[in-house]
Protein backbone atom coordinates (compact mmCIF):
# COMPACT_ATOMS: atom_id res chain seq x y z
CA UNK A 1 0.00 0.00 0.00
CA UNK A 2 1.27 3.48 -0.85
CA UNK A 3 2.46 5.70 1.98
CA UNK A 4 1.69 9.44 1.64
CA UNK A 5 4.91 11.34 1.12
CA UNK A 6 4.01 13.83 3.88
CA UNK A 7 4.34 10.97 6.40
CA UNK A 8 7.83 10.03 5.20
CA UNK A 9 9.89 13.08 6.12
CA UNK A 10 13.32 11.77 5.17
CA UNK A 11 16.39 13.39 3.72
CA UNK A 12 16.15 11.09 0.71
CA UNK A 13 12.59 12.16 -0.03
CA UNK A 14 13.36 15.86 0.27
CA UNK A 15 16.44 15.45 -1.92
CA UNK A 16 14.40 13.56 -4.52
CA UNK A 17 11.76 16.28 -4.54
CA UNK A 18 14.43 18.96 -5.03
CA UNK A 19 16.25 16.98 -7.71
CA UNK A 20 13.11 16.27 -9.76
CA UNK A 21 11.42 19.65 -9.21
CA UNK A 22 9.58 20.78 -12.34
CA UNK A 23 9.91 17.36 -13.95
CA UNK A 24 8.20 14.93 -11.56
CA UNK A 25 5.77 15.41 -8.69
CA UNK A 26 6.48 12.81 -5.99
CA UNK A 27 3.15 11.37 -4.86
CA UNK A 28 3.70 8.45 -2.48
CA UNK A 29 6.16 5.87 -1.24
CA UNK A 30 5.23 2.51 -2.73
CA UNK A 31 7.76 0.27 -1.04
CA UNK A 32 11.13 0.12 0.67
CA UNK A 33 13.70 -2.68 0.60
CA UNK A 34 17.35 -3.29 1.32
CA UNK A 35 18.57 -2.04 -2.04
CA UNK A 36 16.03 0.62 -3.05
CA UNK A 37 12.93 2.66 -2.26
CA UNK A 38 10.16 3.06 -4.83
CA UNK A 39 7.99 6.17 -5.14
CA UNK A 40 4.92 6.89 -7.25
CA UNK A 41 5.32 10.12 -9.20
CA UNK A 42 3.58 12.22 -11.83
CA UNK A 43 5.54 12.95 -15.03
CA UNK A 44 4.58 16.58 -15.55
CA UNK A 45 5.63 16.93 -19.20
CA UNK A 46 3.92 13.74 -20.40
CA UNK A 47 1.05 13.83 -17.87
CA UNK A 48 1.45 10.21 -16.83
CA UNK A 49 2.05 8.21 -13.66
CA UNK A 50 5.55 6.72 -13.27
CA UNK A 51 7.51 4.87 -10.59
CA UNK A 52 10.88 6.14 -9.38
CA UNK A 53 13.23 3.63 -7.78
CA UNK A 54 15.92 5.28 -5.67
CA UNK A 55 18.97 3.13 -4.99
CA UNK A 56 19.83 2.88 -1.30
CA UNK A 57 22.74 5.09 -0.18
CA UNK A 58 24.13 1.98 1.57
CA UNK A 59 25.18 0.73 -1.86
CA UNK A 60 27.43 3.74 -2.21
CA UNK A 61 27.70 6.17 -5.11
CA UNK A 62 31.22 5.80 -6.44
CA UNK A 63 31.72 6.72 -10.11
CA UNK A 64 32.36 3.05 -10.88
CA UNK A 65 29.12 1.97 -9.20
CA UNK A 66 27.11 4.67 -10.95
CA UNK A 67 28.50 3.56 -14.30
CA UNK A 68 27.65 -0.08 -13.55
CA UNK A 69 24.08 0.84 -12.71
CA UNK A 70 23.80 2.91 -15.87
CA UNK A 71 25.13 0.03 -17.93
CA UNK A 72 22.75 -2.47 -16.34
CA UNK A 73 19.85 -0.03 -16.70
CA UNK A 74 20.60 0.31 -20.40
CA UNK A 75 20.68 -3.47 -20.72
CA UNK A 76 17.40 -3.84 -18.84
CA UNK A 77 15.83 -1.02 -20.87
CA UNK A 78 16.72 -2.90 -24.06
CA UNK A 79 14.54 -5.85 -22.96
CA UNK A 80 11.32 -5.20 -24.82
CA UNK A 81 8.81 -7.72 -23.50
CA UNK A 82 5.23 -7.22 -22.32
CA UNK A 83 5.98 -8.90 -18.97
CA UNK A 84 9.14 -6.91 -18.19
CA UNK A 85 8.61 -3.50 -16.66
CA UNK A 86 9.91 -0.75 -19.00
CA UNK A 87 12.68 1.54 -17.77
CA UNK A 88 12.36 5.09 -19.11
CA UNK A 89 15.61 6.58 -17.80
CA UNK A 90 18.37 6.30 -15.22
CA UNK A 91 19.59 9.43 -13.44
CA UNK A 92 22.38 10.43 -11.07
CA UNK A 93 22.20 13.83 -9.40
CA UNK A 94 22.77 15.33 -5.95
CA UNK A 95 23.92 12.04 -4.39
CA UNK A 96 20.84 10.24 -5.72
CA UNK A 97 20.92 7.35 -8.18
CA UNK A 98 17.47 6.47 -9.47
CA UNK A 99 15.49 4.79 -12.25
CA UNK A 100 12.29 6.13 -13.78
CA UNK A 101 10.00 3.28 -14.79
CA UNK A 102 6.49 2.50 -15.87
CA UNK A 103 4.01 2.61 -12.98
CA UNK A 104 1.99 -0.58 -12.56
CA UNK A 105 -1.34 -0.15 -10.82
CA UNK A 106 -1.33 -3.44 -8.98
CA UNK A 107 0.19 -5.46 -6.15
CA UNK A 108 3.35 -7.51 -5.67
CA UNK A 109 2.77 -11.25 -5.58
CA UNK A 110 4.19 -11.57 -2.06
CA UNK A 111 1.41 -9.42 -0.60
CA UNK A 112 -1.19 -11.52 -2.44
CA UNK A 113 0.30 -14.75 -1.08
CA UNK A 114 0.36 -13.38 2.47
CA UNK A 115 -3.33 -12.54 2.13
CA UNK A 116 -4.63 -15.64 0.34
CA UNK A 117 -2.15 -18.46 0.82
CA UNK A 118 -2.21 -21.07 -1.95
CA UNK A 119 -3.63 -19.85 -5.26
CA UNK A 120 -6.04 -21.65 -7.61
CA UNK A 121 -4.28 -23.73 -10.24
CA UNK A 122 -5.47 -21.61 -13.21
CA UNK A 123 -4.07 -18.51 -11.49
CA UNK A 124 -0.73 -20.25 -10.90
CA UNK A 125 -0.64 -21.30 -14.55
CA UNK A 126 -1.28 -17.74 -15.72
CA UNK A 127 1.33 -16.16 -13.44
CA UNK A 128 4.04 -18.74 -14.11
CA UNK A 129 3.45 -18.64 -17.84
CA UNK A 130 3.90 -14.87 -17.97
CA UNK A 131 6.92 -14.77 -15.66
CA UNK A 132 8.61 -17.66 -17.45
CA UNK A 133 8.08 -15.88 -20.75
CA UNK A 134 9.73 -12.72 -19.39
CA UNK A 135 12.68 -14.44 -17.74
CA UNK A 136 13.25 -16.80 -20.66
CA UNK A 137 13.28 -13.81 -23.03
CA UNK A 138 15.87 -12.08 -20.83
CA UNK A 139 18.04 -15.20 -20.81
CA UNK A 140 17.96 -15.38 -24.58
CA UNK A 141 19.31 -11.82 -24.57
CA UNK A 142 22.10 -12.65 -22.13
CA UNK A 143 20.48 -11.24 -18.97
CA UNK A 144 20.12 -13.27 -15.74
CA UNK A 145 17.81 -11.68 -13.17
CA UNK A 146 19.44 -13.08 -9.96
CA UNK A 147 16.59 -12.12 -7.63
CA UNK A 148 13.37 -13.74 -8.83
CA UNK A 149 10.89 -13.67 -5.93
CA UNK A 150 7.22 -12.77 -5.37
CA UNK A 151 8.18 -9.24 -4.33
CA UNK A 152 9.62 -8.62 -7.80
CA UNK A 153 6.50 -9.83 -9.61
CA UNK A 154 3.76 -7.21 -9.92
CA UNK A 155 0.20 -8.16 -10.85
CA UNK A 156 -2.40 -5.65 -11.98
CA UNK A 157 -6.15 -5.79 -11.46
CA UNK A 158 -6.64 -7.77 -14.68
CA UNK A 159 -4.09 -10.45 -13.76
CA UNK A 160 -1.30 -9.13 -15.98
CA UNK A 161 2.20 -9.72 -14.55
CA UNK A 162 5.43 -7.77 -14.93
CA UNK A 163 8.86 -8.66 -13.58
CA UNK A 164 10.93 -5.87 -12.02
CA UNK A 165 14.51 -5.23 -10.86
CA UNK A 166 16.56 -6.66 -13.70
CA UNK A 167 20.20 -5.71 -13.15
CA UNK A 168 20.20 -4.40 -9.58
CA UNK A 169 21.37 -7.64 -7.95
CA UNK A 170 24.16 -8.07 -10.50
CA UNK A 171 25.60 -4.64 -9.74
CA UNK A 172 25.36 -5.23 -6.00
CA UNK A 173 27.19 -8.53 -6.36
CA UNK A 174 29.90 -6.88 -8.43
CA UNK A 175 30.51 -4.46 -5.57
CA UNK A 176 31.16 -7.36 -3.18
CA UNK A 177 28.28 -6.43 -0.90
CA UNK A 178 27.75 -10.03 0.20
CA UNK A 179 31.15 -9.93 1.88
CA UNK A 180 30.55 -6.51 3.41
CA UNK A 181 27.50 -7.68 5.36
CA UNK A 182 24.67 -6.74 3.00
CA UNK A 183 22.44 -9.43 1.56
CA UNK A 184 22.21 -9.57 -2.24
CA UNK A 185 19.24 -11.66 -3.27
CA UNK A 186 16.62 -13.26 -1.04
CA UNK A 187 17.83 -16.48 0.65
CA UNK A 188 14.50 -18.34 0.56
CA UNK A 189 14.52 -18.11 -3.26
CA UNK A 190 18.26 -18.39 -3.91
CA UNK A 191 19.80 -21.48 -5.46
CA UNK A 192 22.54 -23.31 -3.56
CA UNK A 193 25.17 -22.17 -6.06
CA UNK A 194 24.12 -18.53 -5.61
CA UNK A 195 24.36 -18.83 -1.82
CA UNK A 196 27.88 -20.20 -2.23
CA UNK A 197 28.80 -17.33 -4.61
CA UNK A 198 29.50 -19.76 -7.44
CA UNK A 199 28.95 -18.95 -11.11
CA UNK A 200 25.35 -17.93 -11.71
CA UNK A 201 23.43 -18.82 -14.86
CA UNK A 202 19.84 -18.99 -16.00
CA UNK A 203 19.56 -22.19 -13.93
CA UNK A 204 19.60 -20.03 -10.80
CA UNK A 205 16.59 -18.04 -12.04
CA UNK A 206 14.87 -21.33 -12.86
CA UNK A 207 15.45 -22.53 -9.29
CA UNK A 208 14.00 -19.31 -7.87
CA UNK A 209 10.95 -19.58 -10.12
CA UNK A 210 10.52 -23.16 -8.92
CA UNK A 211 10.37 -21.89 -5.33
CA UNK A 212 7.79 -19.28 -6.36
CA UNK A 213 5.74 -21.97 -8.14
CA UNK A 214 5.81 -24.25 -5.10
CA UNK A 215 4.78 -21.39 -2.82
CA UNK A 216 1.85 -20.44 -5.06
CA UNK A 217 0.66 -24.07 -5.21
CA UNK A 218 0.96 -24.84 -1.50
CA UNK A 219 0.93 -21.50 0.33
CA UNK A 220 4.33 -22.19 1.90
CA UNK A 221 7.99 -22.33 1.00
CA UNK A 222 9.47 -25.70 -0.01
CA UNK A 223 12.31 -25.51 2.54
CA UNK A 224 12.42 -24.44 6.19
CA UNK A 225 14.68 -21.58 7.18
CA UNK A 226 15.37 -18.33 5.35
CA UNK A 227 18.92 -17.52 6.45
CA UNK A 228 21.92 -17.84 4.14
CA UNK A 229 23.29 -20.64 6.35
CA UNK A 230 20.07 -22.66 6.24
CA UNK A 231 19.80 -22.25 2.49
CA UNK A 232 23.37 -23.33 1.76
CA UNK A 233 22.90 -26.47 3.90
CA UNK A 234 19.68 -27.65 2.21
CA UNK A 235 19.32 -31.24 1.15
CA UNK A 236 17.95 -32.20 -2.28
CA UNK A 237 14.14 -32.41 -2.34
CA UNK A 238 12.79 -35.95 -2.08
CA UNK A 239 9.45 -37.67 -2.04
CA UNK A 240 6.69 -36.70 0.41
CA UNK A 241 7.41 -37.72 3.98
CA UNK A 242 11.15 -38.11 3.45
CA UNK A 243 12.20 -34.47 3.27
CA UNK A 244 11.16 -31.09 4.59
CA UNK A 245 10.53 -30.08 0.99
CA UNK A 246 8.14 -32.99 0.36
CA UNK A 247 7.46 -32.42 -3.33
CA UNK A 248 4.95 -35.07 -4.47
CA UNK A 249 6.75 -36.86 -7.29
CA UNK A 250 3.55 -38.01 -8.97
CA UNK A 251 1.59 -34.82 -8.56
CA UNK A 252 1.29 -33.42 -12.08
CA UNK A 253 0.99 -29.78 -10.93
CA UNK A 254 4.37 -30.12 -9.21
CA UNK A 255 6.38 -31.32 -12.22
CA UNK A 256 7.83 -27.91 -13.00
CA UNK A 257 8.86 -26.97 -9.43
CA UNK A 258 10.29 -30.47 -8.89
CA UNK A 259 12.52 -30.08 -11.96
CA UNK A 260 13.43 -26.49 -11.15
CA UNK A 261 14.50 -27.36 -7.58
CA UNK A 262 16.79 -30.16 -8.72
CA UNK A 263 20.13 -30.60 -7.02
CA UNK A 264 22.70 -30.15 -8.51
CA UNK A 265 22.07 -27.42 -11.08
CA UNK A 266 23.25 -29.57 -13.99
CA UNK A 267 19.90 -31.33 -13.66
CA UNK A 268 18.09 -28.07 -14.32
CA UNK A 269 17.90 -26.31 -17.64
CA UNK A 270 20.36 -23.44 -18.02
CA UNK A 271 17.40 -21.20 -18.74
CA UNK A 272 13.76 -21.00 -17.72
CA UNK A 273 11.58 -23.18 -19.96
CA UNK A 274 9.20 -21.52 -22.35
CA UNK A 275 5.72 -20.57 -21.22
CA UNK A 276 4.40 -23.73 -22.84
CA UNK A 277 7.10 -25.78 -21.11
CA UNK A 278 6.23 -24.40 -17.70
CA UNK A 279 2.50 -24.84 -18.19
CA UNK A 280 3.01 -28.45 -19.33
CA UNK A 281 4.06 -29.13 -15.75
CA UNK A 282 0.87 -27.50 -14.48
CA UNK A 283 -1.93 -29.13 -16.47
Amino acid sequence: MATPVDAANTDELELLRATTLGEYEILAELGRGGMATVYAAHDIALDRRVAIKVISPSLGASPALVERFRREARTAASLSHPNIIPIYSVRHADRLLYFVMKHVDGRPLDSILRETGALPLPTVQAILGQVAGAVGYAHRHGVVHRDIKPGNILIDDEGWCVVTDFGIAKVAESEGLTTSGMMVGTPAYMSPEQCLSNDISGASDQYALGVVAYEMLTGRLPFPGTSMMSVSSRSPPRARGRSACAIPRRGAPFRFPARALAFPRRRRSRSVPSRAGVESGLP
